[in-house]
């Protein structure tokens, strides 16, 4: 007996999940991530999780004495699974009796069925969901598996063959030229697994949550059921002395017959349909009544004649069209790449295997080459050993390892966040690398390689007071970069703040660094939270003065007038700047305390400069492009698209100590009007976490436009004719 999940129990056949199934094709399963074939939950719910009610088709294969497969039926069930892992199973196949007898059984099977052929299991089993480190991998466990997976999608085939339904069968002939495995709904060679031994028809029915195929093919299973439990209804209705289990047992070895004898009479309800529709009813009642005492009692006519077969789910035509979907999806390039990357990791974990058994002095002698060849199997699989730490540490701290090689494969390769040795490694690298403007230059071009085919975009603006017209270091003209990384369906992200520097280059050199280090510390945010930067001015060396005419000039620029005053206290000097009116909603003030009028005055100055509240003003009035100015200003403009409109309240203004400030998005859209509450340092910020909270929800709302608000199941519904191209899309 094989169970498998029951798919098609949950899903029915025409449903958008089936055509989302059929357009999807299959789950794919790359290095460390999972694109599942139906929704999430879903797939959840159907695994025959351990011990966890489920609904199962059980597949009963009845052997003979050399234990070759004798008849096939399947059976709904409720199963609640005992599940191992494979290293358990290894276990229990020395300890549980019945897991011995299984062993035996499987053996037994390998013997009789596949002439003693040693199955390449390793190639039979889905290598993403079975593959891990090679200490678990169980040989033992895992040919019983393969064992019994051939045995029920071989045995599931030749029911079908022999019955003439249409189903999807798995074909392979290697002796092609342009030979692969393809789905048909014509029994064909698979020459793969005629060298195990196996002949006849095959196909992929025991993993319908990751399979289309396999889905469809449990549709079918769940018709068989429905025409061959009507037809032992009858029977046993008509002659209740028949046994019930010997009766079962007949109709299922005789299934393929009565299926297509009942299908033929459905189609066409000729008298020579129905005469051999009753002879195979004769077969039933002669294996259910071995003496034959109830043979003449039953009226097989009647059950012929009355006998509704019902209309199947899926056509042999609309099965074919699915396998030409399917092939064409299975080997088209995208899907080929994933293959491709997952030979890679597969490799990645064999380098690193030799880690394992490796000491100090092997790890020191290795070359340049091959040490940068194992750390970057190292960043692709997250694996690094203590030895390995050592070593590369060891290399970063000497100055002996290739900046841009393995300055890639830690610092931006690995992202395997959270991990205290990866984060040591980075830290060394960044700290290395940061006055190093080539080096970060090489690696921010690999990166741009690598993210595709996400595209990363450098912007760059001048920053308030700058003059457009020319490069100089004159500090009143500094210049702003900011890189940011776009990718379809995802929002743009970038570095928190933009980058500064006297002119282009250097700005532009500074936020490729910036980006970098963010991307190697996961800490890119989108665009919309990124802020106008500390903009550096108090660091250059410019008299107060001139950082007052600076600071006076900024805030003409956005209608504000600038007060500044000069007091003495108990304690000796301070200076108070206040920024008011103009596109100001509240008045900015900055203030210091020092021994002398010299220093209160810089460090109000440098304050204020320093002032979110007022960087974003004064970006605003620069003209730089919304989406990466503040959440506010994007929030305002799309409600203003769309006829809505926001007000801000501030309940708690400037008070000092502990106490957070308070702002109050009042958003009407639609109208309704709904208050979104934000908290912050100042008010600025407390205004961008209001806005942040009611950007998420007025994309809930009424986002139901965009692609990514969309259902997935009605997007991969709009064209039952789509190559699968838009899968890759998304």
């Amino acid at each position: 007996h094989v169970t498998i999940a029951d798919v098609a129990a949950h899903v029915r056949a025409g449903s958008p999940l089936a055509t989302a199934a059929w357009q999807r094709a299959f789950t794919l399963y790359g290095p460390g991530w999972t694109d599942p074939m139906f929704p999430k939950t879903l797939e959840e719910s159907l695994s025959l999780e351990h011990d966890q009610e489920r609904l199962g088709i059980t597949i009963s294969i009845a052997l003979d004495a050399n234990f070759r497969p004798v008849h096939t039926s399947f059976t709904p069930v409720i199963t609640r699974p005992d599940n191992s892992s494979y290293a358990q199973a290894d276990e229990r196949m020395v300890s549980d009796p019945q897991f011995k007898l299984m062993a035996e059984i499987a053996d037994g099977i390998q013997q009789g069925y596949f002439g003693g052929h040693s199955l390449e299991w390793e190639s039979l089993l889905d290598k993403r969901r079975d593959k891990g480190p090679r200490s678990e991998r169980q040989v033992k466990s895992m040919h019983m598996v393969a064992t019994y997976m051939l045995l029920a999608n071989s045995c599931v085939a030749e029911f079908f063959s022999k019955s003439g339904l249409p189903f999807l069968y798995r074909n392979f002939d290697e002796t092609r030229a342009d030979a692969y495995a393809t789905y048909g709904v014509e029994a064909k060679r698979h020459t793969a697994l005629e060298g195990n031994g196996l002949k006849g028809a095959y196909c992929h029915f025991t993993s319908p949550i990751r399979r289309a195929p396999d889905y469809f093919n449990g549709v079918m299973v769940h018709y068989t059921i429905g025409i061959l439990g009507s037809i032992e209804q009858a029977m046993q209705q008509q002659c209740p002395a028949l046994e019930t289990k010997a009766l079962h047992r007949a109709i299922w070895a005789q299934g393929p017959g009565l299926l297509a004898s009942a299908c033929a009479v459905s189609d066409n309800p000729s008298t020579r349909n129905r005469m051999r529709l009753h002879k195979d009813l004769e077969r039933v009642l002669t294996l259910a009544s071995p003496h034959g005492n109830t043979v003449t009692t039953v009226p097989l006519r009647q059950i012929a004649s009355t006998l509704q077969v019902p209309s199947q789910p899926l056509s042999k035509p609309q099965l074919a069209t699915y396998a030409e979907h399917i092939n064409a999806l299975a080997h088209a390039p995208e899907v080929r790449a994933i293959e491709k990357l997952n030979a890679r990791y597969d490799r990645d974990l064999d380098r690193m295997e030799v880690v394992e058994v490796s000491d100090k002095d092997a790890l020191a002698s290795m070359s340049r080459e091959k040490f940068s060849l194992m750390l970057q199997s190292a960043a692709a699989t997250g694996i690094m050993k203590r030895p390995l730490f050592n070593e590369v540490m060891a290399r970063l701290r000497a100055g002996t390892f290739d900046k841009v090689q393995d300055g890639f494969n830690i610092f931006l390769l690995a992202q395997h966040h959270g991990h205290n040795q990866w984060t040591a490694l980075k830290r060394e690298v960044a700290r290395q690398i940061k006055h190093e403007p080539a080096v970060v230059n090489a690696l921010f071009e690999r990166l741009e390689r690598y993210v595709a085919p996400a595209t990363i975009h450098q912007h760059q603006v001048l920053l308030p007071g700058s003059d457009e017209g020319h490069e100089t270091l004159d500090p009143s003209r500094v210049n702003g970069a900011l890189i940011v990384m776009r990718s379809e369906n995802a929002p743009e992200v970038a570095a928190p703040f933009y980058s500064v520097g006297h002119n282009k280059r250097a700005a532009l050199s500074h936020a490729r660094y910036s980006f970098i280090e963010h991307y190697a510390f996961s800490q890119l945010q989108p665009v919309t939270q990124t802020a106008i930067p500390n903009l550096l001015y108090a660091e250059l060396d410019m008299a107060g003065e001139k950082k007052h005419e600076l600071l006076a000039r900024m805030a003409h620029g956005i209608g504000a007038d600038l007060v500044m005053q000069e007091l003495m206290t108990d304690m000796g000097y301070r200076t108070i700047i206040e920024v008011r009116g103009g596109e100001l909603m509240v008045s900015i003030r900055t203030e210091a305390e020092a021994d002398n009028p010299e220093e209160a005055n810089q460090t109000a100055l440098r304050r204020m400069l320093r002032n979110d509240a007022f960087k974003t003003a004064v970006g605003r009035q620069q003209d730089v492009a919304r989406e990466v100015l503040n959440p506010q200003k994007v929030l305002e403009d799309m409600l203003a698209d769309r006829g809505g409109a926001v007000k801000f309240e501030i309940p708690s203004l400037s008070q000092k100590g502990a106490t957070r400030h308070r702002a109050v998005a009042h958003v009407t859209a639609d109208g309704n009007t709904r208050h979104f509450h934000g908290a912050g340092p100042n008010v600025d910020r407390a205004i961008r976490a209001a806005s942040v909270k009611a950007l998420a929800a007025f994309d809930w709302q009424i986002g139901t436009d965009t692609p990514t608000a969309k259902s997935w199941v009605s997007d991969m519904a709009k064209d039952p004719h789509d190559t699968g191209k838009d899968m890759f899309a998304r």
